[in-house]
């Protein structure tokens, strides 16, 4: 702000003076400085709003800024939990877009929006051994672009029309969970150190997330003999409880921990974990691989050469998100009934279990190949 205060023949005052695409504008006798900030704010903004139907045309039924509409979707999602993932990836649209000269949000076209979409491809990322972001990432950043702009068109009525709608959506190839065996399983927990064994204990007898999982208390497991009290969280709602059964492997895990309050996870200094261990769990993988390898079977990662250095990229086979759809698929394959798996896993809807339940394990596929041998063994 370029805002002065002057003393002029005994009358004091404020003014404020600015150049703007080579002209200077001024104007005085504003009697705070409040008042004279506000004028320039109004002035400079009605001169930006000139210059850009001048050379864009009249685009929108109303101009907006991004930083005016990126504050009025914070308001209007404050409420969301992944509201700064969403701010982080509209933020970047908004600096993006503003180096292109798209000051206002009806400025940007799906032309843009491509050239934008490939940025991401091609950008270097810092950490990363290849560059840019993947293809699921840019299909999140152009879906929530879509997002943001129906607000814009139905809620906030500055706009005509959805650019980001005007792209051809990015097609990846869905991700398979990876189901495990029993031997699997078992090199799983044993190459696991004690915590996160515990994790993964608790994770195949309820089904439940990792986020819902680190957020178990005792008073969950005490409130109910048998029962232990789950929260769904999901994003925008008020938690919901529920109550699953406690296993007897699942009850020995808790007494192992002898926390009788508070929060269950805690460090061997006694601090709370909050986060889920990521570094253990790959830790766990790894362990678990070289075990598997060593007898012939297939691990959790796979190493993809990257450079003609011999340097490498660790791909990961197995996510700990695998443990609840192998959850789903072991209840499934025990013809338990669709409604008591939904009620279990806490899904919405009978679809929700089904995308949980579809996948066929290995050792159902080797026992529907067993039928067959057994059956035309017979005919011959």
């Amino acid at each position: 702000m370029s805002v002065i205060g002057y003393t002029r023949r005994g009358s004091r005052g404020w003014r404020y003076q600015f150049k703007f695409q080579g002209r200077q504008f001024r104007e005085r006798g504003f009697p705070t400085q409040a008042a004279a900030e506000h004028a320039e704010r109004q002035r400079r903004r009605d001169l930006e709003d000139r210059a850009h139907v001048a050379l864009h045309g009249p685009i929108g039924r109303r101009l907006l800024t991004w930083p005016d509409a990126l504050a009025r979707y914070r308001e209007a999602k404050a409420k969301r939990r992944t509201l700064g993932k969403i701010m982080q990836i509209l933020g970047w649209w908004a600096t993006w877009a503003e180096s292109q000269g798209a000051h206002y949000i009806q400025a940007l076209t799906g032309e843009l929006i491509d050239q934008g979409l490939q940025h991401l491809a091609e950008t270097p990322m810092p950490g990363r051994l290849a560059p840019g972001r993947s293809p699921q990432t840019r299909k999140t950043y152009l879906v929530t672009l879509r997002s943001f702009y129906t607000r814009a068109i139905e809620k906030w009525q500055v706009m005509h029309f959805n650019p980001a709608k005007t792209l051809e959506p990015i097609h990846v190839r869905a991700y398979k969970p990876r189901i495990l065996t029993r031997p699997e399983l078992r090199a799983l927990l044993a190459a696991a150190e004690p915590m996160m064994r515990r994790l993964i204990m608790v994770a195949i007898y309820t089904g439940q997330r990792e986020m819902a999982i680190m957020g178990l208390t005792a008073e969950d497991f005490q409130l109910a003999p048998g029962q232990l009290r789950a929260w769904d969280h999901k994003p925008g709602a008020v938690p919901e409880a529920y109550f699953i059964p406690v296993a007897p492997p699942l009850a020995k895990v808790i007494q192992e921990l002898g926390v009788l309050k508070g929060p269950l996870w805690r460090q061997a200094d006694g601090t709370i974990q909050r986060q889920f261990p990521k570094k253990a769990w790959h830790r766990a993988m790894i362990r678990a691989t070289a075990t598997l390898e060593a007898s012939g079977q297939r691990g959790f990662l796979t190493r993809i050469p990257i450079s003609r250095s011999h340097r490498t990229r660790i791909q990961w086979t197995l996510r700990f998100h695998d443990l609840r759809h192998l959850v789903g698929v072991t209840l499934a394959e025990a013809n338990v009934h669709p409604a008591v798996i939904q009620d279990f896993m806490h899904h919405a809807t009978r679809q929700a279990s089904e995308r949980y339940t579809r996948w066929v394990s290995d050792r159902a596929q080797a026992a529907a190949g067993a039928h067959l041998v057994a059956r035309f063994d017979q005919e011959d």
